[in-house]
């Protein structure tokens, strides 16, 4: 009898220059899983926890663009001085190769998932268009453990009182009560 799954993969490049950063979907959280030179990390993120999940934009597409791009103008411009050289033609086509995937890939982005107690940067997602499918996926299952947000109920609260706060000292440090 086959035992049901308990985890599945969330999409994302898990390679990085040192080791493997992947994220996992779990029945009630979010499982992160670093493996470096032999030893693992797990980071458990409870869907109850989870306060925020916020993209930003990054441009670390835009640099790699323009590397890829000016070794594609230099090789491609010494294949033409050296009369259509070999060697500078097939390294023209191998940058060209890369600046296409780059730019297929899309626009980068930075991932970041805020519980109460930390701000943990999700390192695999680092495509706009990967970090959406994920966040949409997730969304769901951290809204069934925790209810949906009313935007009605999102009005502005008025500020707290300042003669409700007292302060006290104990041994030199102030404290709010």
């Amino acid at each position: 009898m086959a035992r049901p799954k308990r985890y599945s993969r969330l999409p994302g490049r898990p390679l990085t220059g040192i080791g493997i950063k992947m994220l996992w979907q779990g029945p009630d959280h979010l499982l992160w899983v670093e493996r470096y030179l032999g030893q693992e990390r797990y980071k458990r993120f409870y869907y109850e926890e989870i306060q925020a999940v916020v993209m930003r934009r990054t441009r670390h597409h835009l640099g790699w663009s323009l590397v890829w791009g000016a070794l594609v103008l230099l090789f491609g411009l010494l294949a033409l001085g050296f009369s259509l050289s070999p060697v500078s033609m097939a390294l023209a086509g191998v940058f060209t190769a890369f600046l296409s995937v780059n730019l297929f890939l899309g626009p980068a982005c930075e991932v970041r998932l805020q519980t109460a107690v930390q701000i943990h940067t999700l390192s695999s997602l680092r495509r706009v268009r990967t970090a959406r499918k994920v966040m949409a996926r997730i969304r769901a299952l951290i809204e069934t453990a925790q209810g949906t947000l009313d935007p009605a109920g999102l009005t502005a609260r008025p500020p707290i009182s300042t003669a409700a706060v007292q302060v006290s000292t104990v041994h030199g440090l102030a404290l709010r009560r």
